[in-house]
This record gives C-alpha cells, structure tokens and sequence, in this order.
C-alpha cells in the first residue's frame, strides 16, 4: 500500500514538473536555433565558447543548490523543523555569497578586456550566471520541497519571458540582444518568485550546516555537470585543428542533446526528492531502489522510438531551413544516437544519490576517452563527425 502510493505521487509529481519542463526546452531549443540561424556559424562558435562560463558558473556555487535539494527532503523525512530551516537560510547566505563572487568577476572582466564585444559578452554573461544561480536555487527549493507545481510554473514563465525578451533582442540587436535577455530573464523571474514567496524567517547561518551542504552537494554538482564537461573538450579541441565556425557545427548539432537529455532528468529530480525524504524517515534506501527501475525502462524504450526516425528526418529539415550548418548534418545524426544510447543512465545517475563519489570516478574516465578520441579523430581529418563520434563513445562509458 505504502509502495503504491509512492508510485502513484511519483507519477503525479512528473506530470507536474514534465507539463513545465517539456515547454522550457521547447522554446530554448527554438531559440538556440533562431540564434545560430541569425548569428551564423562564426559568431554562434564565439557565443557557444562564451557560453562556457554559464556552463562553468554552477561551481561558484560549490555545490549549495544540489547540497539543500538533497538535506532538505532528508530534514522532512525526519520532521526536523529547525534542521529544515537551518538548511534553507543558510543556503540561501551561501548563494549571496556567489551571487557577490560574479558580480566582482563582471566588473573585472569589464576592465580587463579591451575587444568590446569580448568585453561585453564576457561582463555580461557573468553577470547572468550569478542572477541565474539565485533562479536555480529557488527552483531546487521547489523540488526538494515537493513544490513540483510551483517548479513547472518557474519553467512555463521563463518560457514565455524568452519568446518576449530573448528572441525579441536578438532580431532587433543580434548577440548583444542575447547578452540583455540572459540577464533580465532570470532577474524578472526571481524578482517574481520573492513578490509571490517572501522570505519569512530571519536568515540565520550555521556553519556546521553550511559545511554539510557543501561536502554533500560538490560531488553531486560535479556529477550533475558531468556533460558539460564531456561538451567543453570538444569545444576547446576543436579550435586547434579547426577554424572557430566548427565549434558553431559542433554546438548546432549538440543541441538535440541537450533538448531530450533534461527531459529524462526530470524523473530522476522527482525520484530523487522522494528517496531523500524517504532516508530520512527510515534511515534506509532498501525498498525505494526498485521505483527507479519502471520509469527508467520505460523511458529507455519510448525516447529512442521518438529519436531514431528524427536520424533520417533531421537533415533534411537543416538542408533546407539552416543551410549554412550543412557540415554539422551527420553530427546532429549522432547527437541523437548519443541520447537514445545513453537515454536510460540519465534516471539512473541522478537517482544513484549514494554513489555520487563512484560516479565522478566513471566521468573521469570518461573525460580522458573523450580527449584522447578527439584528438585522434580530429588530427585524422574526421572533422566535427569525428568529435561528435568521440563525444558519444565517452557518453556510452559515462
């Protein structure tokens, strides 16, 4: 009975969070097409290496937001009112702290560069990474709260916020639009979020928490970010052989990936709160292991029936709607096999919450296969196939 009405929350809760997820990439991905269609493939390979420093910006967090999504459901299964709020407020002194951390590093970046364009974009987008991690905290709060509802409404505003601002500024401004919309869509949304859920209780910081957040949440962080790592090898190769437009191929054809690849971990958020909350109670995983083994069969067999035909449409679609990306045809063809090879691992790493450290062991692994493969393909003349083809060998592994 009590497994049973897990299940059926668990399968209420996705369709919450899934309805706002589904719509949040939808409209990214029509985005990072429009981008890469009005910027080309020379400027979009510049956005896509400055990109790396939202990538990257989660680390200035060290680990709060992923930390509080796993103490707090743990505090909840155990009723420990106080633990509960220690754990939020002094998560929420940790994101200050970062959020400080990138608002001096944007000033720096200001000073230091004399190309505008990199001074703007480098400022700019440092700025945004630090107003984006207050949204990603608020959003972990969310799911670690159970708020699967209020989580979805965060994305579907985001998205319309994106369709107005973002691809608004880029017709009208090109990438200095991108800059503008990347800072103001996350600030709108926190603003809104702290109108509609003010804080309530006087932020208190205890250090013994704070540092229990931290040793718990860096591991995961570095295994939630475990493709950005696996994307930025290939970013960073490329240029060596290449011309900087092939990461602009490279990138374009990666965006199928991280399309479908969220989606799968939207199960894995969800499980992933319940198992928390759920060790917490009984101070056991035992009997909570199997609800992972469903969603993650299921998932494993209908999203690549979804994703194979896309291998034989996807090329056509580019021929003919983004001819200037005509190089990244065949590499779009792998990232898609990438998703539908490695579609079952995404529930599964996320919901592996006890093996966090033996899952960084596995991405490094990964890392090395990946620059070693890279390399080798590139240095044959494999192109961005060959640093796609790597990319999903080091994926299989990882």
């Amino acid at each position: 009975m009590y497994q049973s009405s897990i299940i059926s929350k668990i399968f209420l809760s996705f369709i919450a969070l899934f309805s706002g997820k589904i719509l949040q990439l939808t409209v990214k991905f029509i985005l990072s097409l429009f981008v890469a269609k009005v910027l080309g493939p020379s400027q979009y390979g510049f956005w896509s290496m400055i990109e790396l420093i939202n990538k990257y910006s989660p680390l200035l967090m060290y680990g709060v937001a992923n930390g509080v999504k796993r103490e707090l459901p743990f505090w909840q299964g155990r009723n420990d009112k106080r633990k509960q709020q220690l754990t939020e407020s002094s998560g929420y002194i940790g994101i200050a702290i970062s959020t400080i951390i990138f608002a001096t590093l944007s000033v720096i970046a200001f000073i230091y560069f004399d190309n505008e364009l990199t001074k703007y974009a480098v400022s700019a987008t440092f700025l945004s990474g630090g107003i984006s991690q207050v949204y990603l905290y608020i959003y972990s709060l969310s799911l670690a709260k159970k708020k699967f509802s209020t989580a979805s409404k965060l994305m579907v505003f985001e998205a319309i916020l994106i369709v107005v601002i973002t691809i608004m500024g880029v017709f009208i401004f090109g990438i200095y639009g991108l800059l503008i919309g990347n800072i103001i869509v996350p600030l709108v949304i926190c603003s809104y979020y702290f109108k509609r859920n003010p804080i309530q209780n006087r932020l208190i910081f205890d250090r013994n928490i704070f540092f229990r957040i931290i040793k718990v949440g860096l591991p995961l962080l570095f295994v939630g970010m475990g493709y950005v790592f696996l994307f930025t090898v290939n970013r960073l190769i490329i240029p060596y052989y290449l011309p900087l437009e092939y990461v602009g191929y490279f990138s374009f054809s990666m965006l199928v990936v991280t399309l479908f690849s969220p989606i799968v971990a939207s199960i894995g958020e969800i499980l992933y709160t319940y198992m928390n909350e759920h060790v917490g109670h009984f101070n056991r995983v035992d009997n909570m292991d199997h609800l992972s083994i469903f969603p993650s069969l299921a998932i494993s067999a209908l999203l690549p029936c979804v994703l194979l035909p896309m291998i034989v449409v996807f090329p056509g679609l580019i021929e003919i709607y983004f001819p200037q990306y005509l190089n990244a045809s065949t590499s779009i063809q792998i990232g898609l096999i990438i998703v539908a090879a490695t579609v079952g691992g995404g529930v599964n790493i996320l919901t592996s919450f006890m093996k966090q450290n033996l899952m960084l062991i596995f991405i490094s692994y990964s890392i090395i296969i990946n620059i070693i493969l890279c390399n080798y393909f590139l240095k044959n003349g494999m192109g961005v196939d060959g640093a796609a083809i790597a990319l999903l060998i080091a994926s299989i592994v990882y």
